[in-house]
């Protein structure tokens, strides 16, 4: 039987008939005494939920001006570590026992068969039931999507960018509150980031299977990045806004167009000709361009601002707050790092509200047009796309708005009549709907018997299948409830018990006056057991080893920098003559020049052996500006151009361009040591007509420190590489 939360199979795969059955039960559905099969002991469960109910309850005594060292709050902890205890030991029914470990087995015999056969599983994006594909088929489709879109690029230096996210939020809020443009505690409420839990968000897609294709919706997770705070606010701030300037052109829901359409046709004006279009826009937020929107947003501002500010924030603070959440929206995606580089992220806040402005720029000439017409004009709330009604004369809409949405728009044209028929039309824009005929001159209208026949049959079906419905329904409920009497949960009544425990103990106080609310945690439901869609904590943030490793390696420069510090106070309190000072001088520079010429060395020769083809972007990404001018001489160097260029392979000509350039850094590195040679020559040429202290040997030796340490640093760089 196929039941409304069945799910959606594209995929085969080796899932028996009772997997199916236990993914019937839905996404939200939680396995029954979960605590029974974890990892932990009973004891440490109890200790985790006793201090998560205490933690809770100290904070509320403490506001009530009653110590956690009071007698009676002690009493109170006591009861409720006893009745944790009591209640957690105690023994499972023999059936409760039976159905929680059949279906503990099952959970786990579901997750081996979805890996074992290469499925993904996920929650569909209407309907809310489970989706079973194919890991490659998503594979395609997601990288197809961002192909089409080009609204992602990935970051090739593959370094999680979200310390370097918080830092940019803090360089540009810092300022703010210091001259007092933002609220300091509004900051603190709702746009700082933790520098715990703060972690990089990450792409997952989820299945549209009521269109064709099944293609997929991109959702950003983005609730622990750094900016979400700030999208929060600016979604706060903005929507009352908009919802207040759009409340005459928007249908809250389905009953409110209802009634809308009720009172156009008590006006006169539902005519049998009338047309129903429908507006749907493809990729809203992934493909609004950045520009248009944060321009759309200074005019809506602007416009609709008291004194060019919104609730005391200035525009100017608003659109700088808008470009952080637009420009820091990155994620990983299949051990991969990329930034979104047009439109907006999907599960952003903020980026709802950023659509939707746009698109009220958009619709102001259509309303316009629909309110000249004395015509019916709205959009629905719960998403961007737009209803209206007009005569078939005058559906031919006119529009100003060139350009960047014209290119994202694709439109679905449904005309209702007493035919039903049906007319779409994609990839069409507003202002080439042509001039559609009447649907009655061109398909036969049914005679009123004929029209009264079918609707008398139409809703005797519609009554049987509401009748069944109503029956299934009851049988399902009575099911419920006799399958409830005979397995009750173990922690049933806990809510009550402790109720029970804090009016007892806190009888004839101020505090049985306060309102004690008492709730569940909510247990992982199948759909967070089943669609693993957070990728490793390793990926998101900085492990702890990166972090170790980090700090070693900076304790080992600030080593080198320490001694390096030392050396060069030794070369002067020696006291060395102009003479000398001057030839050190001298001699550091070219070992640092020559030195880093090694280094540029070491990471292009790296950098070839990783990469299969060198290009322009990716070696832009190098810190190499001393070999970068090398290969731009080359380039422009015609008589080695053109004996280079009779190769007949790109990559040979590449792969020869790169050798000539690290074969002429080399000799560049080579002049610098003869250089340092030379220089010290002139040192004990010198050196000779001095008699007087300090003499040269000393000079060089501390000359020659320094130099020795300049090398080793270096040479730990390089070996970093590795």
């Amino acid at each position: 039987h196929i039941l409304p939360s069945s799910p959606i199979v594209e995929v085969a795969s080796t899932l028996q008939p009772k997997h199916f059955s236990y993914l019937t039960n839905g996404p939200k559905y939680v396995p029954p005494c979960q605590s029974r099969f974890s990892s932990g002991t009973i004891d440490k469960i109890i200790l985790r939920e006793y201090n998560h109910i205490i933690q809770s309850f100290e904070k509320g005594l403490t506001k009530n001006c009653i110590s956690a060292s009071d007698q009676r709050a002690k009493d109170f902890f006591t009861g409720i570590d006893d009745l944790l205890r009591r209640l957690h030991t105690n023994t499972l029914s023999p059936k409760l026992l039976a159905r929680a470990q059949y279906e503990h087995r099952i959970m786990k015999s579901t997750q081996r068969q979805i890996k074992k056969s290469n499925v993904i599983i996920r929650i569909t994006d209407k309907s809310k039931v489970f989706h079973l594909g194919s890991v490659q088929d998503y594979h395609e489709k997601a990288l197809q999507y961002m192909q089409d879109t080009n609204a992602y690029r990935e970051i090739t230096s593959s370094i999680n960018p979200y310390q370097q996210h918080v830092q940019t939020v803090l360089a540009l809020i810092d300022p703010m509150l210091k001259k007092g443009e933002i609220n300091r505690e509004l900051w603190k409420q709702y746009m700082r980031p933790n520098s715990v839990t703060t972690e990089l968000a990450h792409l997952y897609f989820v299945p549209k299977p009521h269109k064709i294709g099944t293609p997929l919706r991109p959702i950003v997770s983005s609730i622990k990045a750094a900016t979400t705070g700030v999208s929060h606010f600016l979604d706060i701030l903005l929507r009352p806004l908009f919802n207040r300037v759009t409340k005459d052109t928007t249908f809250i829901n389905g009953i409110d167009f209802v009634r809308q359409l009720e009172r156009y046709r008590m006006n006169g004006q539902l005519l049998p000709m009338t047309l129903f279009v429908t507006f749907d826009v493809t990729n809203l937020y992934t493909m609004i361009p950045r520009d248009g929107a944060i321009f759309a947003l200074q005019k809506f501002l602007r416009q609709y601002g008291e004194n060019r500010r919104i609730h005391g924030m200035t525009i100017d603070i608003i659109i700088r707050l808008a470009r952080l959440v637009l420009d820091t929206n990155c994620f990983v995606y299949e051990k991969k790092y990329y930034q979104q580089i047009r439109g907006g992220a999907m599960g952003s806040p903020f980026t709802m509200t950023l659509a939707n402005i746009y698109m009220l720029e958009w619709e102001h000439s259509l309303n316009e047009h629909q309110k000249m017409q004395n015509e019916l004009y709205g959009r629905m709330s719960t998403q961007p796309s737009q209803i209206g009604t007009a005569p078939t004369e005058s559906i031919t809409m006119e529009t100003n708005n060139e350009g960047d949405f014209n290119q994202i728009l694709t439109d679905e044209l449904v005309i209702l009549s007493q035919s039903s028929i049906q007319l779409n039309m994609t990839n069409m824009i507003p202002s080439q709907v042509p001039n559609i005929p009447n649907p009655t001159t061109t398909h036969q209208n049914l005679t009123d018997d004929e029209f009264r026949a079918r609707r008398r049959e139409a809703r005797r079906r519609r009554r049987q299948r509401r009748a069944e419905r109503r029956r299934q329904a009851r049988a399902s409920q009575q099911q419920q409830r006799n399958q409830q009497r005979q397995e009750r949960p173990r922690l049933e009544g806990v809510k009550r018990h402790i109720h029970e425990i804090h009016d007892d103990i806190f009888k004839n106080t101020n505090q049985v006056e306060k309102r004690l609310i008492v709730d569940h945690r909510n247990n992982p439901n199948i759909e967070s057991e089943l669609t693993r869609k957070r990728p490793p904590s390793s990926l998101l943030k900085l492990n702890q080893c990166y972090f170790r490793n980090e700090l070693e390696r900076r304790k080992i420069l600030l080593k080198f920098d320490a001694n390096d510090h030392q050396l060069v106070n030794a070369f002067y309190e020696l006291k060395p003559r102009k003479t000398e000072m001057h030839s050190a001088q001298v001699i550091w520079k070219a070992v640092h020049d020559e030195q880093q010429l090694h280094y540029e060395i070491e990471i292009f020769r790296k950098h070839l052996t990783e990469q299969s083809l060198l290009t322009y972007d990716t070696f832009q990404e190098l810190p190499l500006p001393k070999i970068h001018s090398i290969l731009v001489q080359l380039l422009f160097n015609q008589p080695w151009l053109s004996t280079i260029a009779q190769t007949t392979s790109i990559s040979t000509f590449i792969h020869d361009l790169s050798l000539q350039a690290i074969s002429m850094t080399e000799k560049i590195a080579i002049n610098f040591m003869e250089k340092v040679i030379m220089e010290k020559e002139k040192l004990v040429h010198r050196g000779k007509k001095f008699n007087k202290p300090p003499c040269i040997d000393a000079i060089l030796a501390a000359i020659g420190n320094r130099q020795t340490n300049m090398v080793r640093r270096v040479q730990y760089y390089i070996e970093q590489l590795s």
